[in-house]
């Protein structure tokens, strides 16, 4: 017959009945089964009729259910085998569930024992029908080996995107690294498809997302669990702590600088200090230090101690230094001379920066001095002048610098 329709009332008319119980088994096996020769137990039923060796040669099934053949067997208490070691070599069995048409019955058996390979099983249809559950040896030693040949249930379809209503697909639903990139149909993940921070590290498998899975623009970062994506405001950076944990870096202040503490970034401030001096008196002839420290302009770093009249590069910030200083000399009635300011790295060691100048006399003379250098913790920066004109002239540094650029 090619073609027939189930289930009708009557006995006369059209595909009616009466049925047979194997007419009804056939229909379940073609709705569950979409091979009746392998698969057999229902997937988280009971305890999936589970096959372990408890000790010595028990062979033991746990509780399930499964479908053979289109017959429904349930089994509600473990059931035990027993094998036997060989005088040599091994011993092979196959644990089955046999569908019994005479008998009208779905029970365990244990075929077996072959010396030479696992015993297959037999399917007659309307006889004998075998499924296999397990495969077993055991050596002359006593060493027993199960492996599971069970087959779950699956139904033999397929779900595509169209499928799936909008937000069907939420996090619970999900096995942790259930998907992976076999499972996705190319542009088959919209974004109605995809809850809001639905998705989560540990649901996707190791590089199961592509570009090709993906639809132009269906991901934002709502869609993205907080671990996966944890900025919460524009601008804010992502960054991987020590722990390994995925953290946020907050939008910086204006004028503040990316560093680093470690392997962590952090906005800073300018690292360095300007201090000023006031007037002091400087005699003709002689590199004098500058001693009048009146005021700090700011310190972040901790270069000035708020009393002396140097800086002091810190413990930690070593680096690439901007230095200078801009100060003025007093007006003086004497002939042109040279006036000069330093920067003093060390004293008594080394003096850089000269600047030197022949001016009226009678104007007051104003200086500054730049430069780059390399510092090292500890190392101290200090203002130096010096003059010719014959006289004690007064000099002014109105600021005094040092700023870290790297």
């Amino acid at each position: 017959m090619a073609q027939i329709s189930y289930f009708w009332g009557g006995e006369v008319t059209g595909d009616c009945g009466p049925y047979s119980d194997d007419t009804f088994s056939d229909f379940i096996s073609s709705l569950m089964q979409s091979d009746r020769t392998t698969q057999s137990v229902i997937t988280g039923s009971l305890n999936e009729l589970a096959v372990t060796n408890p000790g010595g040669t028990v062979i033991r099934v746990d509780t399930g259910r499964a479908l053979v053949d289109g017959k429904l067997y349930e089994n509600t208490a473990v059931v035990d085998f027993n094998v036997a070691a060989p005088g040599s070599g091994t011993n092979y069995y196959t644990l089955v569930l046999r569908k019994d048409f005479a008998a009208q019955t779905v029970r365990l058996a244990l075929l077996g024992p072959s010396s030479a390979d696992y015993p297959d099983v037999t399917q007659t249809d309307g006889t004998l029908w075998e499924v296999s559950l397990a495969e077993i040896s055991i050596t002359s030693a006593g060493v027993i080996t199960i492996t599971a040949t069970a087959v779950h249930i699956s139904i033999p379809m397929k779900v595509t995107a169209s499928q799936l209503q909008d937000d069907a697909v939420s996090t619970s639903k999900i096995l942790d690294n259930a998907v992976t990139a076999g499972k996705l149909a190319a542009g088959a993940v919209t974004e109605t498809k995809i809850l809001d921070s639905s998705v989560s590290a540990n649901k996707l498998a190791s590089d199961s997302v592509t570009a090709i899975k993906i639809l132009a623009g269906c991901i934002d970062y709502t869609k993205l669990a907080t671990a996966l994506y944890p900025y919460t405001a524009d601008g804010s950076l992502a960054f991987r702590s020590a722990a390994g944990v995925l953290s946020e870096l907050a939008i910086g202040t204006q004028g503040f600088s990316l560093k680093s503490s470690g392997a962590i970034p952090l906005w800073q401030n300018a690292l360095g200090a300007v201090i000023r001096f006031s007037a002091q008196s400087i005699a003709s002839g002689a590199l004098t230090d500058l001693t009048t420290y009146s005021s700090e302009h700011f310190d972040n770093g901790g270069f000035h101690d708020g009393t002396n009249p140097y800086l002091t590069i810190p413990e930690g910030l070593a680096g690439l230094y901007l230095l200078g200083g801009s100060g003025y000399w007093a007006a003086h009635a004497t002939a042109d001379r040279a006036r000069e300011i330093y920067i003093n790295i060390d004293s008594g060691v080394s003096y850089y920066g000269q600047c030197a100048a022949n001016h009226d006399e009678n104007s007051i003379f104003h200086l500054d001095v730049l430069m780059v250098r390399t510092l090292s913790e500890g190392q101290t920066i200090r203002p130096t002048v010096k003059h010719n004109t014959t006289v004690n002239l007064n000099f002014t540094m109105d600021y005094f610098w040092a700023i870290k650029i790297a």
